[in-house]
């Protein structure tokens, strides 16, 4: 929920700061001036409730406040939407008032007092939101629902904090999530762990094994601690599970605990919460013994450091033993003691799991032939998590062996998995993670459910985050350097996995567990964040409250086409046919604030009229269309800041583009041949004539084809680009070119590519242009290049103005002597 509040906070910011909002507050609406600076006042006295609220929300107890708190969050929710809504009327009242010059927009608020109505509106439906925000402040105060204490109490009977006593073996039946007989499940990682914990090294070790939650960490660590010769080898063996608000007090008390034998009364700081006393209180006990300590599931890095340096290191071969989710917690242990486990890779491992727990009355726990194969599918469901596994297996051996029984669980086993209570465990334990992540990753994580089971690129993802004003800049940051950051940490959380990676290091694609995503819908859809359309699997809800709409199927005759957009933000759409049009004609004119529209791979020829007045558009996906040219109206699209038009048919953009001064991304490259075997492979759109591209000042990434010397003099102006992909290029170009690149200090990747085979290129004068470049492709005649296709590392094969770019070059592709 805070999260929420997070992205209306930032576009009442964006809203009052933008330059179309002042210029149409100075022009006169027919409207009383002081009901627009009330309006103002009363949208910034609102900004800062919200901002309180998150911070207040950040700190609950939601599992204390649980059934209290759900109605609180669910009318505060409500009341966030509503200023979403008053915030995208207010842009688009002033956007639109903004365009089309003064004299126009004089002449309009003359004509009519539509202005003057619609500002009065706006103040109407403020008032009512701050009286929902009062209300909602006496209901805070009157249910008593406070931010999280400085401690929780540290009772003795806290049984998810402390298990089992001194030498005991850690008691992991209740939630096991692989039984004893289960030899084959990390086997390897077994034999690594065994062998750090014996190894004759003196000095003590720290050893971390981490992974998302439910892949069967604390279950491995256990099968190694409860192994004789484990048992044997330390003096001292002491487990304690840290919670996720577990404080550094309560961890030191607990080990403590764990060490004092019932005869130990001496030891009187047993409930003391002085740091320092525990900590020569546990030493006092440790300096003379090898000990064994496991602290599992551990979400604080910071807690992590202490108990390693408060522990002494008595030279006597002692362990620690962590598991923990998060790279960052094991990152405090040598990269050489990090054990990662991974999902069961191997089909048949996972299915002989499942058998054994879901035929376990079974004298030889195997699955009788009629059920192999729906039984296989049930188990490609959990995509290898060990304990999604089991505690199918476990749901399924209550069920009837009948084939048709077991078809009817699968085809509604994502029911199941959100609703079935008995999969409630494995609902909390993957629910824990999302718990964990700080308020600014939540939205962007729950942005990941929208897409299909297969692979997310890297940079769609970040400029959909961006469009959905989930990152802004910091400072000495770009928003795009922020946002890679919240990917990494998200990998880094375990939250997403099956991560490719290129040559330089960076994400190229990445995934979200098929199960963790089926947990994630629901809670999506409670937020009001996004829904998924399956047709298969929806069941009416033509009231849609959600916030973005990702269709991944429908039939011609679809409940969806009665659906109600009116709210919908955000558009995507992964499955296209003949419907698509009507889909489209529904959608645009019912939500008129739609911010995403993302239409990859749609079979459309042509960009409905309707979408050029979505004025609050910041993206626009139109890659893989068969879509020809773009009307020149799209220079009202004032807020667009991503326009893919990758693999259409468009040859040149249009005048009106040059208008679209917030625009960070113009993908406009045209494949002519896949098998990339002819010189014009590829090719880019043409730049309108005059001076279209000069205006685009915020660019970080174009496409565009240099078929006039004045787009290339225009591209001097584009001074914050990071990437230029430019392609038609002749000899007499290139002069003007490298001054214009000489201007992009932020540039690292440049490809060019000549006009054809026999253009030569002028490049003598661009190597002292580059300061931060680390990729240059290169396609032409010259002094420059060597042999067709080839990739090479060496600047021997650079003319000497390029050789100074050293070691800082890290792709060099060349192509066509």
């Amino acid at each position: 929920m805070e999260s929420v509040l997070i992205v209306v906070a930032e576009k009442i910011a964006v809203a009052m700061a933008g330059d179309a909002v002042q210029a149409a507050m100075g022009f006169n609406l027919g409207a009383d001036e002081s009901l627009k600076t009330d309006v103002k006042e009363t949208i910034r006295r609102i900004r800062s409730e919200f901002e309180h609220m998150q911070i207040f929300l950040s700190n609950v107890d939601m599992q204390k406040y649980n059934t209290t708190i759900e109605p609180w969050l669910k009318r505060a929710r409500e009341i966030a939407d509503s200023m979403e809504d008053v915030i995208d009327e207010y842009l688009h009242i002033t956007v639109k008032r903004s365009q089309g010059g003064l004299r126009s927009f004089l002449h309009r608020a003359v004509k009519s007092h539509k202005q003057s109505s619609a500002w009065q509106l706006i103040a109407n439906r403020l008032k009512v939101i701050e009286a929902g925000l009062s209300h909602l402040v006496a209901m805070k105060e009157r249910y008593d629902i406070r931010k999280n204490e400085s401690e929780v109490e540290d009772n003795d009977d806290e049984g998810e904090n402390a298990n089992g006593l001194v030498g005991r073996v850690f008691n992991s039946s209740r939630s096991d999530p692989v039984n004893e007989e289960d030899d084959n499940i990390y086997r390897e990682q077994r034999k690594i762990l065994f062998q750090l914990l014996t190894d004759e090294t003196s000095t003590r070790a720290v050893i971390s094994v981490w992974g998302m939650g439910g892949v069967g960490k604390t279950t491995m660590v256990d099968k190694v601690y409860g192994n004789r010769e484990i048992e044997n080898r330390f003096d001292c063996k002491i487990w304690v599970t840290i919670s996720k608000s577990c404080r550094i007090e309560h961890a030191m008390r607990r080990i403590l605990k764990e060490l004092l034998d019932a005869d130990q009364s001496e030891h009187e700081s047993g409930g003391s919460s002085d740091l320092n006393r525990l900590q020569e209180d546990v030493c006092s006990i440790l300096q003379e013994k090898r000990y064994l300590l496991i602290l599992d599931d551990v979400w604080s890095g910071e807690l992590c450091s202490y108990v390693q340096r408060a522990l002494p290191d008595n030279n006597r071969g002692s362990r620690i033993v962590i598991t923990t989710r998060l790279n960052e917690v094991a990152s405090t242990s040598e990269e050489r003691h990090r054990l990662k486990l991974r999902k069961i890779e191997d089909e048949n491992q996972a299915f002989d799991l499942f058998c054994r727990e879901a035929f376990w009355h079974a004298d030889d726990r195997r699955c009788p032939k009629h059920l192999e194969a729906v039984g296989r599918n049930i188990v490609r469901k959990c995509q290898g998590l060990p304990l999604a596994i089991v505690a199918v297996a476990r749901l399924m051996s209550l069920k009837g062996t009948t084939e048709a029984e077991w078809q009817r669980v699968y085809k509604k086993l994502s029911w199941e998995f959100a609703n079935n209570p008995s999969l409630d465990n494995l609902k909390h334990v993957l629910n824990l993670s999302y718990d964990d992540l700080p308020s600014y990753l939540k939205n962007c994580f729950l942005y990941c459910s929208v897409f299909p089971d297969y692979k997310i690129k890297r940079k769609k993802l970040i400029r959909l985050w961006i469009a959905e004003s989930f990152v802004q800049d910091r400072e000495a940051q770009t928003v795009e350097e922020v946002a890679e950051e919240f990917l990494e940490e998200l990998i880094h959380r375990s939250m997403l996995h099956g991560v490719q990676r290129n040559s330089f290091g960076r994400v190229r694609r990445c995934g979200m567990h098929g199960l963790m995503r089926e947990l994630t819908l629901p809670t999506a859809r409670k937020e009001n964040f996004s829904m998924v359309w399956k047709e298969s699997e929806s069941s009416g809800g033509l009231g849609c409250e959600a916030r973005r709409l990702s269709v991944h199927d429908y039939a011609a005759n679809s409940a969806l086409f009665h659906m109600d957009f009116s709210r919908i933000r955000s558009l995507l759409v992964f499955k296209h046919d003949s419907s698509l049009t009507t889909l489209l004609k529904m959608v645009s004119r019912n939500a008129r604030y739609l911010r995403v529209v993302d239409l990859e791979s749609a079979d459309m020829d042509k960009v409905p009229d309707v979408f050029m007045d979505l004025i609050n558009l910041h993206y626009l996906g139109l890659r893989k269309t068969n879509v020809r040219r773009l009307p020149d109206s799209i220079g009202r699209l004032r807020n667009l800041q991503t326009l893919d038009l990758r693999y259409t048919k468009i040859e040149k953009l249009p005048k009106g583009i040059g208008q679209l001064k917030k625009l960070r991304y113009l993908l406009a490259l045209r494949l002519n041949d896949r098998s990339r075997q002819s010189f014009e492979f590829i090719s880019h759109v043409k730049a309108p004539g005059g001076l279209g591209l000069q205006n685009l000042t915020t660019l970080q990434h174009l496409d565009i084809a240099a078929d006039e010397e004045s787009s290339m003099r225009q591209l001097g102006y584009l001074t914050q680009l990071k990437v230029l992909i430019v392609s038609k290029v002749k000899g007499v170009h290139c002069p003007q070119l490298s001054a214009s690149v000489s201007h992009m200090t932020s540039l690292y990747k440049l490809s060019i590519t000549a006009y054809d085979e026999k253009e030569v290129l002028q490049l003598q004068d661009f190597g002292h242009c580059f300061q931060n470049l680390q990729k240059l492709h290169v396609q032409g005649t010259g002094g420059v290049v060597a042999g067709g296709g080839l990739h090479a590392h060496d600047s021997l094969l650079l003319p000497p103005s390029f050789r100074s770019l050293g070691e800082r070059l890290r792709e060099l592709c060349l192509g066509w002597s």
